[in-house]
Order: C-alpha cells, then sequence, then structure tokens
C-alpha cells in the first residue's frame, strides 16, 4: 500500500481506522492552517495599511509585527502537516517532518517555555515548574524522533 506514516494493522479494518483517523486529524490541522493564514495575512495587511498612512510604525511598535510572523509561522506548519496527513504524503523519511523539522520544533518548545518564565520573572511572578516541563515534555519525544529519523537515513554501518 505504499509507503504510510504509521504501520497499519494488518487488517483491512485496521487499515480503514488508521486512514479515517489521518483524515480526520489532517483535515482539521489543514483548515487551521488555512484559517490562520487568511487572518495572518489579513494583520499583515492592516499592519502595512496602517504604516503607510501613520508614515511609521503604527502604536506597538514591532510587537504585532512579531505575534503576526509566529501566526504565520505555526500556519504555514500546520498547512504543511494537514496536506501530508491529507493525502498520504510523507516526506522521504516517512515521517511528518524531516529530522531537522522535528529538532527545530523541539526547540521551538524550549525557547516558548524560556521566553515564559523570563517574562515572568521580569513581571516579578513565580515561575510554575510545571509549565517549563510541560514545554520539556513536548521537546524531549521531537528531539528522539529527529534522532531516529536521521539514524534511519544514514543506514547501517
Amino acid at each position: 500500500m505504499g509507503k504510510r506514516f504509521v504501520d497499519a494493522p494488518e487488517t483491512r479494518e485496521g487499515r480503514v481506522v488508521q486512514r479515517t483517523i489521518e483524515l480526520v486529524a489532517g483535515g482539521i490541522l489543514l483548515l487551521f492552517g488555512v484559517v490562520l493564514l487568511g487572518f495572518a495575512g489579513w494583520g499583515f495587511g492592516g499592519l502595512a495599511w496602517a504604516s503607510i498612512r501613520l508614515g511609521t510604525l503604527p502604536p506597538g511598535g514591532a510587537f504585532p509585527w512579531t505575534v503576526l510572523a509566529c501566526l504565520l509561522a505555526i500556519a504555514v506548519f500546520a498547512t504543511q502537516v494537514g496536506f501530508r496527513l491529507v493525502w498520504n504524503r510523507p516526506n522521504t523519511h516517512g515521517s511528518l517532518l524531516s529530522p531537522a523539522g522535528w529538532a527545530t520544533l523541539a526547540f521551538v518548545f524550549v525557547g516558548i517555555g524560556l521566553a515564559s518564565s523570563i517574562a515572568m520573572v521580569r513581571s516579578g511572578r513565580e515561575i510554575p515548574i510545571g509549565l517549563d516541563f510541560g514545554f520539556l515534555m513536548f521537546a524531549l519525544p521531537c528531539l528522539l524522533v529527529a534522532r531516529r529519523l536521521r539514524r534511519r537515513s544514514r543506514g547501517p554501518r
């Protein structure tokens, strides 16, 4: 049946259930990504229009541009993964992301955890350890998948 994201059970029912899950998850991600792309485009257009009308950055400085750039990155990621799931198009590694993509995602989780901790310290609040631990728990599996895919792509020695 070709390359698949996850090895399906050998029964026909197992393959049908797996494909249904892939379609539902991919469809939701694809729809979310496309809507977020539209929202980010609308936001960039509005900020650009305001900047042109004012002749300078609108109130808030570069912060709104940064937020929209992050939304755009999330939208592109969700759209790509949704597309791959809906149309069953794994990459050459047989995964949703390349090893570099998984490592980048792990560092994004670590970065978000660090940024939230720094923001809480600067505002004088106590850092909830669970927050940082949660981001690390998302980052660790991403790094493990990247390592496994990197080793698999090199082949046996």
